[in-house]
């Protein structure tokens, strides 16, 4: 508000716009005390806002975990030697002792040929097959047959005669062969005992190593397992 224009006041040399400015404050102050009061009110309805998602989240989710048994009373398992036993408990288990007594040990499945030495036909020490196979049993074309079986799935071996006597059939090549068979067993050919050996990766009884041999010529077969 300007002095300007309010009649009778013309020359008069009050400040019109300082007293009225005067007069405002006291409204100016009103104004200010209500807008703290609002903005006080946004303020505590936002706190209550976050206090009840809280007091929510707490009832969903925190305080539902809270009252299951395992929360409020679980228990601790520990091993005197965790290579060989582990245990887990749960609420309801009694706190105590055990003893684990091992009254037997499981080993896979393992055949071992050759405990002495292989016997061979022909020169001592030698690693090639015609020098284990009398190959005259092989007739002209005949094969020496190998069914196995890890317990699961079974496969064939077949060796001719031309592989042991032309190709020159090592141990290590008839271990590669049983390897190839895409069964659990594993082959291998040990120079230093003389030894061929037969594993079955995989335990359990179910898992076994079943083997048999056979001389297959012509339509004739003769098998021994």
């Amino acid at each position: 508000m300007s002095a300007t224009g309010i009649y009778g006041l013309s020359g008069s040399g009050i400040d019109v716009d300082s007293m009225v400015k005067v007069g405002m404050m006291s409204k100016q102050s009103e104004y200010d005390r209500m807008y703290k009061k609002e903005v006080k009110q946004e303020w505590t309805k936002q706190a209550y806002a976050d206090l009840y998602s809280d007091l929510n989240t707490f009832n969903s989710t925190t305080m539902s975990k809270y009252k299951l048994s395992s929360t409020m009373n679980p228990q601790n398992v520990s091993s005197t030697n965790t290579a060989v036993a582990t245990a887990t408990a749960n609420a309801d288990a009694a706190s105590m002792s055990h003893v684990v007594n091992v009254t037997q040990s499981a080993a896979n499945a393992y055949l071992l040929t050759g405990n002495n030495g292989i016997t061979r036909e022909g020169t001592a020490g030698s690693i090639y097959l015609k020098d284990m196979i009398n190959t005259d049993l092989l007739g002209d074309d005949g094969s020496l047959e190998f069914t196995v079986s890890d317990g699961q799935n079974s496969a064939t071996v077949t060796i001719t005669r031309e592989q042991i006597e032309s190709d020159n059939q090592t141990l290590n090549d008839l271990a590669a062969a049983f390897n190839n068979t895409g069964l659990n067993i594993k082959a291998s050919y040990d120079s230093v005992n003389d030894s061929f050996s037969l594993y079955n990766s995989t335990g359990g009884s179910q898992n076994g190593i079943y083997l048999s041999a056979g001389v297959t010529r012509d339509k004739e077969s003769f098998t021994e397992s």
